[in-house]
């Protein structure tokens, strides 16, 4: 299915015009989510949520089933969470499971028992930021800055190089580096990039394991939320789409590589996939306490008011309610 690219991109498409249409509305009644207690329950969809520390997994979650806002910080433990998928008479239970990133033997744990073939996931999310994590602990910030600083040397290095081709017998100064040199914030944006492709390799890795060996004929499904939109929107919309989109020809990036080799490991099992963009809430953000003297602006506002933000939650809700057949 991640060989089929168009569809893939009409989705994300499709969102884009919900988002610029508003007041628009999908054909029949709309999917609602909500977070339901646990009973006695059958037939019921079990579903990952992965992503790095600080993409935001919980705020989606809270945003999905309409919790609204709310300031939850780093999970500690592993979440589980029953929800119902609903539309007109049809509906479907779910549970998630969301491992913490931070704790890596939690999080071990969690993929051990959960990506087991006898207990596969037969649907996925994985959430990305574009590089806007939120480092929550002190102690992760610090190496974090000497990776960016380590990567503003780099660069200009590379930087150097380029003038240095581009303007033969002429004095490469600092000044001239500095003025070609991208920012402090998309240096971080692009060190975090690295650590997110990072997971989703290795959570890639757990899905082939357990879908590979699944004896099943569910449809199973996967859908990479591009949360975080309203950081990105407005500035940073063309990179986005040409990080995570797999490209209508061409190799794509490293990431669109990641996801294709999945496919290419899993076959025909994986019948829908989704690249979808989203933004949990409207609010102001910063990398952290002690990153944010490092970059400008020390904090960034949305870019999206809160009906452009409810039109990408309705779109999103709307793929979660096809692939799991409501």
């Amino acid at each position: 299915m991640i060989d089929n690219v168009p569809p893939i991109r009409n989705r994300w498409e499709e969102s884009e015009r919900v988002m610029a249409n508003p007041g628009f509305r999908f054909a029949g009644p709309d999917v609602k989510i909500k977070d339901i207690s646990r009973g006695l329950m059958t037939n019921v969809v079990p579903i990952s949520v992965s992503g790095t520390r600080g993409a935001g997994k919980s705020d989606f979650f809270d945003a999905l089933v309409g919790a609204g806002p709310t300031d939850s910080g780093m999970s500690r433990e592993l979440e589980s969470h029953d929800i119902e998928v609903s539309r007109g008479g049809r509906k479907v239970t779910c549970t998630i499971v969301v491992p913490p990133a931070q704790d890596g033997q939690i999080k071990k744990k969690a993929f051990e028992g959960f990506f087991e073939h006898q207990h596969f996931p037969r649907g996925a999310i994985h959430v990305v930021s574009g590089g806007y994590d939120r480092v929550w602990r002190d102690e992760e910030q610090l190496p974090l800055l000497e990776e960016l600083r380590y990567e503003t040397a780099r660069e200009e290095d590379r930087v150097a190089a380029l003038l240095g081709q581009t303007m033969a017998g002429e004095e490469i100064t600092q000044v001239l580096i500095d003025k070609h040199m991208p920012t402090p914030g998309q240096l971080l944006r692009k060190v975090m990039r690295v650590a997110e492709l990072q997971e989703f390799k290795d959570v890639c890795r757990a899905l082939a394991s357990a879908w590979r060996q699944a004896e099943t004929d569910e449809k199973l499904w996967l859908i990479i939320v591009v949360t975080k939109a309203d950081l990105w929107w407005q500035d940073h919309l063309d990179e986005i789409k040409s990080y995570y989109l797999p490209p209508a020809t061409g190799p794509g990036s490293p990431f669109t590589g990641a996801l294709r080799a999945l496919g290419q490991a899993v076959g025909t099992k994986l019948v829908n996939v989704a690249v979808l963009p989203f933004a949990s809430n409207n609010s102001t953000f910063s990398f952290g306490d002690l990153i944010a003297d490092s970059t400008e602006p020390h904090v960034q506002a949305s870019c999206l008011d809160d009906e452009s933000i409810t039109a990408l939650q309705q779109a999103l809700r709307h793929t979660l309610g096809e692939f799991n057949g409501v």
